[in-house]
């Protein structure tokens, strides 16, 4: 297993378009709110920096240390 640490820098910012319903004008979805009701809260990317060298792929298994 490779084991690379990161620092988390920030949330990603995201715009008012995620409130629009697709190829619409309506702005009825609320995204962060449903977010928050089915996964406990409204995180939809960070912004990390690698504090080591190393590889990461696709399916490798990520672990959160708090």
């Amino acid at each position: 297993m490779n084991k690379v640490s990161f620092n988390v820098q920030k949330h990603i910012a995201r715009c008012s378009a995620i409130y629009l319903k697709p190829n619409s004008d309506n702005v009825t979805i609320n995204l962060p709110l449903n977010l928050n009701k089915y996964y406990n809260h409204i995180d939809m990317g960070l912004y990390i920096t690698p504090l080591d060298d190393g590889e990461i792929n696709i399916g490798d298994l990520v672990i959160l240390d708090e």
